[in-house]
């Protein structure tokens, strides 16, 4: 039984390991996601959940229609080689974040986009089941 649960916790740890590199695919040439988005959030995050980002963004007196179009022609351009989901991660980093820093009278290299989308994704955070068997297994 005792080897089970330490091949089970070794499991999590690969799986985990995994989930941390999901942007390996992204172009060396882009910003590391690694060191502004959690791998919470990019695990949990869909584009549905666009809604809340542009709710947000909405807030703080941002048009969101000329950036929405602006994402979604960008996307295209690309070429599409990653997801829709990983895109508008590093597109906020890249195009966002400035422009929020800057409506917010923040320095440019504040990481607002990234808190952002710790502070939105929080509750899907919080119940997704893969995640929460993790942070178990952290605490054993």
């Amino acid at each position: 039984m005792r080897n089970f649960h330490s091949i089970k916790f070794i499991c999590f740890v690969l799986i985990k390991n995994c989930l941390e590199n999901l942007t390996s695919s992204i172009p060396a040439n882009s910003l590391d996601l690694e060191m502004e988005v959690s791998s919470e959030v990019r695990h949990v995050f869909i584009t549905p959940y666009l809604q809340y980002v542009w709710r947000e963004i909405r807030g703080l007196g941002i048009d969101t229609e000329p950036l929405g179009k602006r994402l979604w022609d960008d996307y295209a351009k690309s070429g599409k080689t990653v997801s829709e989901n990983l895109y508008f991660l590093q597109w906020g980093i890249d195009v966002l974040n400035p422009i929020l820093n800057q409506k917010l009278s923040r320095p440019l290299e504040h990481p607002t986009f990234a808190k952002m989308m710790e502070y939105l994704m929080q509750p899907f955070i919080a119940k997704d089941p893969f995640l929460n068997r993790i942070k178990l297994n952290e605490k054993v």
